[in-house]
């Protein structure tokens, strides 16, 4: 749980909230960097880290993921700064001069509304990484507007192929769906709570309710899948 500074300075407030005293201020970045760590102490299997620009703006946690040699695609503000083509750009500017070949529409997957469907340009960054791992910076292109577009950075294994980084891409947005879905169907942001033991357990109950209902919702479809279809053979007459 996020706790802003003005709570974590006033110890008599978090005292009557049940906060730990000697829970300290934390940035949402220190937070994010002790749950990974803890999920990589857990095997929690994962390929890829996906985060937004809040995570990938911070050199810090990005330089921590490779020391821990985890593969991540983060998003990156306008600003942000990559090597190419023999010198350091800024992501917004680099994006902006791609030739028209350097794009390709592609989905990043199935969303509430059907494919989601953009430009893509994937620009391999000259840039010293890990042995084995390569870098680049993927751009999307609005096809309604070409001028908006986001950049993401990517480090991960050498050789892999556009497609793949804008499929991983495509998964931090089911991730925001799936806390969506628990805060609508599971009551995740449905607490009306001041202590932070009562947060914390009404938060695992919607969280483990929300997977229980995700496994039900796999397995009936597919059981649909896997039915055979019903209904006769239609013959033409004549």
């Amino acid at each position: 749980m996020y706790l802003p500074r003005v709570w974590t300075r006033d110890r008599a407030r978090c005292t009557a909230a049940g906060i730990p005293t000697g829970v300290p201020f934390a940035t949402k970045v220190a937070l994010a960097t002790e749950l990974l760590a803890r999920a990589f102490a857990a095997g929690v299997p994962a390929r890829w880290v996906v985060a937004d620009c809040l995570y990938g703006r911070v050199h810090h946690f990005r330089h921590w993921l490779e020391r821990q040699g985890r593969a991540y695609l983060v998003g990156v503000i306008p600003a942000h700064t990559v090597a190419q083509a023999g010198r350091r750009q800024r992501a917004q500017a680099l994006a902006a001069h791609l030739p028209a070949g350097a794009w390709v529409r592609r989905s990043a997957g199935r969303g509430s509304q059907g494919e989601r469907v953009f430009d893509w340009a994937c620009v391999p960054l000259e840039e010293a990484a890990p042995a084995g791992m390569g870098r680049w910076l993927l751009v999307r292109r609005s096809l309604d507007d070409p001028e908006e577009r986001a950049s993401t950075r990517a480090d991960g294994p050498a050789g892999t192929a556009a497609a793949e980084l804008v499929r991983v891409a495509g998964r931090r947005w089911a991730v925001a769906e799936a806390f969506a879905q628990a805060k609508g169907e599971g009551g995740l942001d449905q607490y009306e709570v001041r202590p932070g033991t009562a947060w914390h357990r009404h938060s695992t109950r919607c969280l483990l309710a929300h997977a229980f209902l995700v496994g039900v919702i796999v397995r009936a479809q597919d059981a649909v899948r896997a039915a055979p279809p019903k209904g006769g053979i239609l013959r033409a007459a004549g």
